[in-house]
């Protein structure tokens, strides 16, 4: 009834009415048909007045309930709405607060989303993101213990401002903590900033911390910083392990990483500090990759600081203002390992290097085969590369800075997060580098035991062995002179040995024509291979002028000693000595008295005094020397009238066995 009254006023006011099937439109002034309408309208509605009466009081009714009902849900979705719209989060973004949020980015990888909390996946059933072509800014927040990568592919989007911690990735196929494989191998744009990595990534193709492969073009990655170990079978980089710039963008970068560094130990086939191999195809137009304001300080047993292969057809790669810190004795080359052009090419160059620096305790070069490379790295001593004087157009006021008291006084990266370098005792035949002792010292085993390897400076005249050396928050026990340490030297004049030394490697000091002088070998057992041969001006080691003393000794070994002209005796006081190999002190032109106080000594090989034409006083107090463990020669070329001391006992044995040995018809045996 209210509505045909509503009906009615329309009429009279001359209006139109929206319905669902159209509309009603009426003249105003239509007073006839109004009239009439009215009349039977109003019988209708007496006859029906007391039916509808007692339905429109039920239809209130409902009405009513109904309107409090919608209000009450109206209530509860302002409510819902409320606790839903966090401010913190942007415009157009979704909040990721819980590790069951991740889920999000999988059913819509195009979306925008922003992390809100620090994420613990170590006790979580995780598996990769199949495809994420979106948006992720990690607000700076952590997601620890990732067991696979993040993302299977990211194909396009923004990744920032995220940690990945602990990160325990091991797994077949291509491996990356932020990513198995980041880009299509189409045009596809990527921007990658701000990501810190740490705890260890291994894969079975190819390996990095961010990413096993990168492929494609646009792609812009900037201060990553990496401190998780990265093993692979093929490819290994500490960020990237294949980096293939593949679609067209002629006269600029496809890939371009920047800003950013590696300290984590790399280790496989091909390793390299930041990208394992990169490959540029020999397509129509050129293409590069540029690596830009970079280092690398992680461990490298073999590789380059920055890239260890390139293949390069139509385009570079382009390493400028970059940084290579090898503190490890490795066969790593300087920043580049190969260079070679892909089949086909017309190009003479596959590498642009410019503006950049290399340390290594071993001497190396800034790339092993430069046939493919234009330009080259410079290499600094331990004193250069910590000098800011020496880096040619480095950003020292916005992007770089030395400090002596970060990095360990090596130039490091203002705005790219600072990892603590967590460090990890190196492996048996590891050389590690110590400034502060000019030395560098072979690691023997895990347990803290490094043996003297040489020194920093070359020029030095003067070398003061420490016992106990520490580097990088680890104390080694200094307990040998390793293999070939000072050989050739020809600057050396002394050598301060530490009592915590037992062993004297082979060709230590062979050829170090102007040492004259060393402190003591008090504790030294074994003295091996040609230790001393050639030391032509050496007279003296130990307290005593002219003279070599070893109150330690067990084993002497082949020619340790010989041409070791200027001493006059030699005097083993050591108790254990049961060896004296072959031409130890054979050629040793000035001594004159050669005294053994041990009576364990049951060997000496052939030529083992010859041609010391001086020799005129020789002590043994040892009574097992036979002619089957005494070589031949041993004592040809002594002074003939030389006079050998021995047990009473062993007078007249020791009359044949030294004639038969070489020493003359004219020589004298006396007892003790």
């Amino acid at each position: 009834m209210k509505r045909r009254k509503y009906l009615l006023a329309c009429l009279l006011a001359g209006v139109t009415i929206a319905m669902p099937t159209g509309q009603l439109s009426f003249a105003a002034g239509a007073q006839n048909d109004i009239s009439l309408m009215a009349e039977s309208e109003s019988q209708s509605e007496t006859q029906s007045e007391s039916q509808s009466e007692s339905e429109t009081q039920s239809e209130s009714q409902s009405e009513s309930q109904s309107e409090s009902e919608s209000q009450s849900e109206s209530e509860s979705e302002k409510e819902s709405e409320t606790e839903t719209q966090d401010p913190n989060v942007p415009e157009g973004y979704k909040g990721i607060y819980k590790v069951s949020d991740l889920s999000l980015l999988s059913s819509k990888p195009d979306g925008k989303y922003m992390l809100m909390a620090d994420l613990d996946l170590n006790s979580a059933e995780q598996a990769s993101i199949s495809v994420f072509r979106g948006t992720l800014d990690g607000n700076n927040h952590t997601i620890k213990g990732l067991k696979h990568a993040l993302f299977q592919v990211l194909e396009e989007g923004t990744v920032s401002n995220l940690n990945l911690s602990s990160v325990q990735i091991s797994g077949s196929g291509d491996a990356g903590a932020l990513a198995n494989v980041i880009g299509t191998g189409k045009k596809s744009a990527v921007t990658i900033q701000n990501i810190t990595i740490t705890g260890s990534v291994t894969g079975t193709g190819n390996t990095g911390s961010l990413a096993g492969v990168l492929k494609g073009t646009d792609i812009v990655i900037s201060r990553i910083a990496n401190s998780a170990t990265v093993a692979g079978t093929a490819n290994a980089g500490g960020l990237i392990g294949l980096v293939q710039a593949t679609d067209d963008q002629e006269g600029a970068a496809s890939v371009k990483l920047t800003e950013s560094y590696n300290i984590g130990e790399v280790s496989a086939v091909t390793a390299g500090g930041l990208i394992g191999a990169a490959e540029i195809p020999n397509l129509a137009a050129a293409r590069n990759i540029e690596i830009a304001n970079c280092y690398n300080a992680g461990v490298l047993e073999k590789g380059a600081n920055i890239v260890a292969k390139i293949t390069a057809g139509n385009g570079q790669v382009v390493i400028n203002k970059c940084v290579g810190i090898q503190f490890y004795y490795s066969v790593a080359s300087g920043m580049v390992g190969t260079s070679t052009m892909a089949a086909g090419s017309t190009q003479t160059s596959g590498c642009s290097i410019s503006n950049s620096y290399y340390y290594s305790m071993n001497p190396v070069y800034a790339f092993e085969t430069g046939n493919c490379i234009t330009g080259t790295a410079t290499a600094l001593n331990d004193v250069q590369i910590k000098t800011q004087s020496y880096f040619k157009d480095f950003d020292f006021d916005g992007i770089w800075a030395l400090n002596a008291a970060e990095n360990g006084g090596y130039p490091y990266l203002k705005q790219t997060t600072m990892l603590p370098v967590s460090y990890v005792a190196p492996t048996a035949g590891t050389v590690l580098m110590d400034s502060k002792t000019g030395g560098k010292y072979l690691v023997s085993t895990r347990s803290k035991a490094v043996s003297y390897a040489g020194v920093l400076d070359e020029e030095i005249t003067s070398v003061s062995i420490p016992s106990q050396v520490e580097i990088n928050g680890i104390t080694y026990n200094v307990t040998a002179i390793a293999e070939g340490a000072l050989r050739g030297n020809t600057k050396i004049t002394y050598v301060s040995v530490p009592y915590s030394v037992t062993e004297v490697g082979k060709y230590a000091f062979k050829g170090c024509a102007s040492l004259t002088k060393v402190s003591t070998l008090k504790y030294v057992k074994n003295i091996y291979q040609e230790a001393f041969e050639g030391c032509t001006s050496l007279t003296t080691i130990g307290a005593t002028n002219y003279r070599i003393t070893l109150p330690s000794v067990e084993m002497i070994g082949v020619r340790a000693f010989r041409r070791v002209s200027q001493v006059h005796r030699v005097y083993i006081s050591s108790k254990n000595l049961t060896t004296i190999k072959r031409g130890a002190f054979s050629e040793c032109s000035g001594i004159t008295k050669f005294n053994v106080v041990s009576t364990k000594l049951n060997s000496m090989g052939k030529y083992a005094l010859y041609r010391t034409g001086k020799l005129k006083t020789v002590i043994f107090k040892t009574g097992y020397l036979t002619k089957s463990n005494v070589g031949s020669k041993a004592f040809s070329g002594i002074k003939s009238t030389a006079t050998f001391t021995v047990p009473a006992g062993s007078v007249q044995n020791y009359k044949d066995l030294f004639k038969s040995k070489g020493a003359g018809s004219k020589f004298k045996v006396k007892s003790l």
